[in-house]
């Protein structure tokens, strides 16, 4: 990735045994690897993933945003643990809530960062403290500006989220060459 403008990433596994085969595929797919590669052409792709610092803080939020959920809580804790029932319907609201939240604070961290990058890309979260799994496809002209924006991200919410950061990385979640074993015998 240094040594070139643009790295056109091959979904991960695929092998091929030689070199004559390796040519035969550019010379075969040349139109689409050299039309990928113009799209592609001095892009990089920078992750962010996002994850809550205190989960107790954000249940607490939920609870305060939500009465339902806190009376249903205050409810339950009347009961005790006899009510499963109502315990499995609080759990359903509480995640359906904590989505929601999840989802607010994702378009916020990524509309402060999607003005510096040509498209991004939404994955899926992990576990309840992520709230950001994203890619950005970033020229490289602009990296120094979308890192400078992670750093005013980084401080403005240091007490309640912490942001892992990587790149640059290959444009693995925009481009998707697949290269199926039968291409490599033609």
């Amino acid at each position: 990735m240094h040594e070139f403008a643009s790295v056109l990433p091959i979904r991960f596994g695929t092998v091929a045994a030689g070199a004559d085969e390796i040519r035969n595929l550019l010379d075969r797919r040349r139109r689409e690897f050299k039309t990928r590669l113009v799209e592609m052409d001095h892009k990089i792709e920078l992750g962010v993933k996002g994850l809550w610092r205190d989960m107790n803080a954000v249940y607490d939020e939920l609870l305060c945003e939500h009465p339902v959920l806190k009376q249903r809580k205050e409810a339950l804790e009347k009961k005790g643990k006899s009510d499963r029932r109502g315990r499995i319907e609080l759990g359903r609201l509480v995640a359906q809530a904590l989505d929601a939240q999840k989802q607010r604070a994702a378009e916020e961290i990524v509309e402060s960062l999607r003005r510096s990058a040509y498209d991004h890309r939404l994955n899926k979260t992990i576990g309840d403290e992520m709230f950001l799994n994203a890619a950005f496809l970033v020229g490289r002209g602009r990296e120094k500006e979308f890192d400078n924006i992670m750093d005013d991200l980084s401080e403005k919410y240091a007490g309640s989220m912490q942001f892992l950061y990587s790149g640059p990385l290959p444009a693995f979640n925009f481009v998707n060459i697949v290269i199926h074993p039968e291409e490599w015998e033609k």
